[in-house]
């Protein structure tokens, strides 16, 4: 396709799905800035998998929908399900990547204002950047899904339900656990004296909420009393 070799000899890298649940894994399990999705994907059309992104997975993806020749319909529908534009497959390749970078541009400028912070934990949406107590923090972006849900929320409690509809939407694939995520998260985080605890509130789920220097320092030194004991 003529428009896929354009971006991919300028400076984008591009990924490609056969399919509509498998563009819908790509997005789960990557972090891409823009979705490109043909009117009648295989499986999943395009439509479909644009609700499933922002009603399911609250994504907010800058999605572009393409077709041979979109009738009115169509493009209604398109908009409907959440699609950001809506073009023909015969669009210049140009013209294209200048939409596509409108989209994010227009995204960035939003995320700009929405830096979340949980006491010395930010997570800027625009760079997909972790940092606590000013450091660097690597995670994967099915972890940082769970992770911006709960400081959207801190201090207060997600299910364990809401979280894996957070991860992914309502078809949890076989082996998807919460837990897992859980686990690999509180090790970014410095668990179990790190400055911020994610803690599980048993029967209900789970919440992330901040301590201050001195309840830092404390648990520090409980732990650290508790293993001298033993």
């Amino acid at each position: 396709m003529r428009m896929l070799a354009h971006l991919e000899t300028g400076a984008h890298t591009v990924d490609w799905a056969p399919d509509g649940p498998a563009a819908l894994q790509l997005v789960i399990t990557q972090s891409f800035d823009v979705l490109v999705l043909a009117l009648r994907l295989p499986k999943l059309d395009a439509f479909a998998v644009c609700r499933r992104l922002r009603e399911e997975l609250r994504d907010d993806i800058p999605v572009v929908i393409y077709g041979q020749s979109p009738v009115l319909s169509d493009t209604l529908a398109a908009f409907r399900a959440g699609a950001d534009d809506v073009v023909r497959t015969d669009i210049a390749p140009e013209e294209l990547e200048a939409r596509m970078q409108t989209l994010v541009r227009r995204r960035a400028g939003r995320m700009a204002a929405a830096l979340l912070r949980v006491g010395e934990l930010s997570y800027d949406p625009a760079t997909l950047e972790l940092r606590l107590a000013g450091k660097s923090c690597a995670v994967t972006p099915l972890t940082r899904r769970l992770l911006v849900r709960l400081m959207n929320d801190s201090p207060r409690v997600v299910t364990t339900e809401d979280l894996q509809r957070e991860i992914w939407g309502d078809e949890v694939p076989e082996g998807g656990s919460v837990r897992s995520h859980v686990w690999t998260l509180r090790q970014a985080l410095g668990h179990p004296t790190g400055l911020v605890c994610l803690q599980t509130m048993r029967g209900a789920g789970y919440r992330l909420i901040a301590r201050n220097r001195s309840e830092h320092a404390t648990r520090r030194r409980q732990l650290s009393a508790r293993s001298k004991a033993y």
